[in-house]
């Protein structure tokens, strides 16, 4: 498996995206500094939509958790890209222990991500 900043390289450096798209690499946990600047971001270009890719697992939702928290103060929501447990093979991922995936589901009750809830309970496994 390649590194995430390998991966968003390669996604930033596609040429079918859009002009207008903005690829924000955050390095694992924002820190209070990045939220702000995150923040300073979305209130200037005010997108029509924002995404957030992480890892799934704990960490992947307590960060997209803490951008979508940060999005919301202005308001915006926050959906998830590529994040939904249904969509990984069961056979290339961990399976998490209940506490992990009943924390998982309260990140996405809190934040409405239903498809994510589904795929959880479909198909309970991590994969980062």
């Amino acid at each position: 498996m390649q590194p995430a900043s390998t991966v968003t390289n390669e996604a930033a450096q596609d040429d079918s995206n859009p002009d207008d798209l903005l690829l924000i690499y955050v390095a694992g946990n924002p820190t209070p500094s990045l939220l702000d600047a995150y923040a300073r971001i979305i209130r200037s270009i005010s997108p029509n939509s924002l995404m957030h890719w992480g890892g799934i697992d704990v960490g992947g939702f307590r960060i997209a958790s803490r951008l979508s928290d940060k999005a919301k103060m202005y308001g915006f929501d926050l959906d998830l890209w590529k994040m939904n447990p249904a969509k990984v093979a069961s056979d290339k991922a961990e399976r998490p222990n209940d506490s992990k995936i009943d924390e998982v589901l309260k990140i996405c009750q809190r934040h409405n991500w239903i498809k994510e809830i589904a795929g959880m309970k479909q198909n309970p496994v991590f994969q980062e």
